[in-house]
């Protein structure tokens, strides 16, 4: 399948895979000259690689065919009326004959083809529209919105299309073009070169800086002539700030100062109140506890002596350590004769035993209170872990009972609340019914009302058990309840913790006691088996002395043993006694004590009593000095600056002051204030709008300082990117020119020349430059390319030309159609009209420019306005011009492409 076929398959055949590239589609013109209506010329189009077309316009002469090069030229911004062949704006509108029928408008309308985007919208057709009134008012329309013409001649420069040069070319321009001064030529490069945005922008950045430059001097004008009066009123103003600042530090001062004496005065005079009912409180405080020690001296004193009791005990001691000490003689006798008689016999070893013995038995009777005293804690160790035991079962006790409780509930189903209920109901109409057969056989009025009661009683019962308001306040009852019970059963879990928790404290401090009750049972048994030995050495000592020996000593151990319980008995005696002594003799140390001391401490309080009186005396006096001196600084604070009273009396964080030194700052602030003096207030609106309007323009020309600097950069990066597009682009038209030159006059020599600036402005004479204005005037006169003008020179084959004006009218055609050739050659404008450019040639040199035009219109879209057979020939579509009686011209249409194929299919 081919290409062709797969485009049909799709349903693509008509699809243009080509690029189309940007060419005029459409000419509108209305009121435009000698076109009165509105007049459509329609162009043929263009695709990349293929020819963009020849449309050539003919007719007789004045049947206003060239003013189709004019509507177009002056659609794209031609200003000069001499150009468009008028003498005014209004020349160019419709008059008609001896103006009948005369228009008020004119309007020409370029369509462009703009799929390409060559132009920078965002749009595929590109609509340049321009008005004229016949009030003067000129109107330039964009895609039917209206626009500046400096931004139609960028955007169109953009485009590569002029309305100066090369896009339009008239016969007039042809001839006169080589008559042209070389400056003027300048002019027709520039677009020729595609720079004419680049100037374009270069210009208005020059009008810019212009601009800035005057608004920098408008600027710095109106400064000069504010700065004198601002400071005239900053010096004022400085005053009245001072005026103002010092009022408020006097201000500010005298609250401070005012504040630190009316705090200290208050101060002082609350505290000496406060100490005043203080020391009143103090002296009544001391007034009552004096009264309450005389009482408690008298009480004392009224109490019965004890000194027969003193001497009772004193008696009952003295017998009793006469007692003991008769005892003690007759111990010590006894174990002296023991000694003695053990020693007689050899056995001092028996004496350590029995001394051994007697730790033993002291060690014994120490374990057995110790163990006593254990076992005691631990009978209340096992009443505390029983109590504890018991504390936990009633605890667990409560959680299965709440338990049991919630889940009675959870398990109780409604089916069983529904028979309940309807048992309940059951019950009621039984009752009803036996109340209803007892009101048959009632004769009495009073017993049936009674008996009705009842009836409607049990009724009204019978309608709340199955009414649904009641089975809906059950479920909130059943649904509280659980709640209470969930906080119950988590309540009572947590008690249920608490008691394990004290339980098994309880059972550690049990077994604790009980281990070392057990090991003192163990070391009960070890001190028996070791007293038990120490019996047994004992006896065996004994047992070896004579019977009689033996008998003595064990008689004079059992009276030892009689002797020591005796004055045991007797010490524990004298212990009680001397304790009973000890008691009366601390209780009467303690009286006569106490009644000193209550005489002592009377005696103090009556001194601070009267104290007191004499301090409440001074404070009185001192409180009402402060309180005078409180009234006269209120008074004084009234006539002062500061504004509120309550201010002063508000407790500030710092009281610290130096008070002689802002005493004396006071009056030095008064005193200045003085000097100063009143200064009208308007002085410091009139100072801030002064001082708006200065810092304004300040900066203002701060701004537009950084702009020039800004503006004189893009300029300069502009005229760098101007002169390196300038000369690629003319070294490329040079060339061109030479090469259709030579196609033109069948050989000869042909080259276009730069003639620069005698004197150009460079760098370093633009820092010599004292002036900015004479920077701004150089830039304005210099020229980015560095060219001042253009020269031709041409030699047509077997002549030698010295200046163009040798050369015949023909020659001169055909070198400015080389040029213009050349031009379109290296850099085409998507169309060119040519106005009867090939005027003064002859068939020969026509053809040629008609072969030269046909190759060219692969790049360019040709619109010939034209007498010459040779461009009707390559054209593809002819329009024909007349003009009726009326003046009006009209167009003719052929499309020349479709009429050959049809003679050709006749044939």
């Amino acid at each position: 399948m081919n290409k062709k076929k797969d485009l049909k398959f799709f349903g693509l055949l008509e699809l243009k895979i080509e690029l189309t590239i940007m060419y005029l589609e459409k000419l509108e013109i209305q009121g435009f000259k000698s076109f009165a209506g509105k007049n459509k010329l329609v162009f043929p189009g263009f695709v990349k690689g293929s020819k963009r077309g020849i449309t050539a316009i003919v007719g007789p002469n004045g049947s206003g065919k060239s003013n189709v090069a004019d509507a177009v030229r002056w659609a794209l911004g031609e200003q000069s009326m001499k150009n468009l062949r008028a003498k005014a704006g209004e020349d160019i509108i419709f008059s008609g004959p001896k103006n009948k029928n005369k228009q008020n408008m004119a309007e020409v309308s370029l369509h462009l083809n703009n799929e390409d985007k060559r132009a920078d919208i965002p749009y595929s057709e590109l609509i340049i529209s321009r008005r004229v009134y016949r009030n003067g008012e000129n109107e330039y329309l964009i895609n039917g919105s209206k626009s500046r013409l400096s931004d139609i001649q960028l955007l169109l420069a953009r485009a590569n299309v002029g309305q100066k040069t090369y896009s339009v070319i008239g016969q007039g321009m042809v001839e006169s073009f080589l008559k042209t001064t070389p400056a003027e030529r300048k002019d027709f490069f520039d677009e020729a070169t595609g720079i004419k945005e680049l100037q374009i922008k270069r210009e208005t950045s020059l009008n810019k800086l212009i601009n800035s430059h005057k608004n920098l001097e408008q600027a710095k004008m109106i400064v000069s002539e504010i700065e004198p009066r601002l400071k005239t009123l900053t010096r004022q103003v400085n005053k009245l700030q001072k005026k103002g600042e010092l009022e408020n530090e006097l201000r500010d001062l005298q609250t401070k100062y005012f504040r630190v004496k009316w705090h200290y005065f208050n101060n002082n005079f609350v505290q000496f109140n406060r100490d005043y009912e203080e020391l009143k409180k103090e002296k009544d405080k001391k007034e009552e506890e004096l009264a309450r020690k005389n009482q408690e001296f008298n009480k004392i004193q009224e109490q019965k002596s004890l000194s027969e009791d003193f001497s009772k005990w004193s008696v009952t001691i003295s017998k009793l350590q006469e007692k003991r000490e008769v005892l003690i003689k007759d111990l010590s006798s006894l174990e002296a004769k023991r000694e003695a008689s053990l020693e007689q016999k050899g056995k001092v070893d028996l004496s350590w035993l029995e001394s051994q013995k007697k730790e033993i038995e002291a060690q014994i009777r120490e374990n057995k209170q110790d163990l006593e005293r254990i076992s005691k804690e631990v009978q209340i160790k096992e009443e505390e872990f029983s109590m504890s035991e018991e504390a936990k079962k009633r605890s667990k006790e409560k959680v299965d009972k709440t338990n049991k409780e919630l889940m009675d509930i959870f398990s109780s189903s409604p089916l069983e609340k529904e028979n309940e209920q309807k048992e309940k109901v059951e019950e009621q109409l039984w009752k009803i019914n036996e109340l209803l057969k007892g009101l048959e056989d009632q004769k009495d009025e009073s017993s049936i009302k009674k008996g009705l009661a009842a009836i409607k009683k049990k009724i009204s019962d019978v309608i709340n058990l199955i009414s649904k308001k009641n089975e809906q306040k059950e479920r909130d009852d059943r649904r509280r309840r659980q709640e209470e019970l969930k906080k119950e059963l988590a309540k009572w879990e947590k008690e249920l913790e608490q008691e394990k928790r004290k339980q098994n404290e309880k059972w550690l401090s049990l077994n604790s006691k009980k281990e070392k009750r057990s090991g003192l049972e163990k070391e009960r048994e070890l001190l028996k088996n070791s007293l038990k030995n120490i019996e047994e050495k004992i006896n065996k000592v004994n047992k070896k002395g004579s019977p009689k020996s033996q008998e003595l000593l064990k008689k004079q151990e059992e009276e030892r043993v009689e002797k020591e319980k005796e004055l045991e008995k007797i010490n524990k005696e004298i212990k009680k006694a001397k304790k009973e002594f000890d008691e009366l003799t601390t209780k009467e140390e303690e009286k006569r004590s106490r009644l000193s001391v209550l005489q002592q401490e009377s005696q103090v309080l009556q001194r601070e009593i009267s104290e007191l009186n004499n301090q409440l005396s001074k404070t009185k006096i001192e409180s009402t000095k402060f309180e005078t001196k409180l009234e006269d600084l209120e008074n004084e604070i009234k006539h002062s600056w500061v504004e509120d009273l309550e201010d002063i009396k508000e407790k500030s964080d710092s009281l610290n002051l130096d008070m002689k030194t802002a005493a004396d700052r006071i009056e030095k602030i008064k005193g200045q204030l003085n000097l100063i003096g009143a200064i009208d207030p308007e002085t410091e609106q009139e100072y801030y709008q002064s001082k708006e309007k200065y810092d304004f323009l300040t900066e203002q020309i701060l701004d537009l300082k950084k702009a020039i600097n800004s503006l004189e950069g893009i300029i300069k990066e502009l005229d760098n990117t101007i002169k390196q597009k300038f000369d690629k682009e003319f070294k490329r038209i040079s060339q061109k020119f030479e090469q259709y030159f030579k196609i033109l006059f069948n050989g000869g020599s042909a080259k276009i020349i730069k003639i620069p600036y005698d004197q150009l402005p460079d760098e370093e004479d633009n820092k010599e430059a004292p002036d900015r204005e004479d920077k701004i005037k150089s830039l304005s006169k210099y020229t980015s390319t560095g060219v001042a003008g253009i020269d031709i020179q041409v030699n047509p084959p077997g002549k030698k030309i010295t200046f163009l004006s040798m050369l015949s009218g023909g020659e001169k055609a055909l070198t400015a159609i080389a040029l213009i050739c050349a031009i379109i050659s290296s850099n085409p404008s998507p169309f060119v009209v040519l106005d009867e450019v090939d005027a003064a040639l002859d068939e020969a040199n026509s053809q040629r420019l008609a072969k030269i035009l046909e190759d060219l219109a692969h790049k360019t879209q040709f619109i010939l306005v034209t007498h010459n057979r040779s461009s009707m020939h390559k054209a593809n579509v002819l329009y024909g011009t007349t003009m009726d009686e009326s003046g009006v011209s009209k167009f003719l249409s052929i499309n020349l492409e479709q009429n050959n194929s049809i003679k050709k299919n006749k044939s």
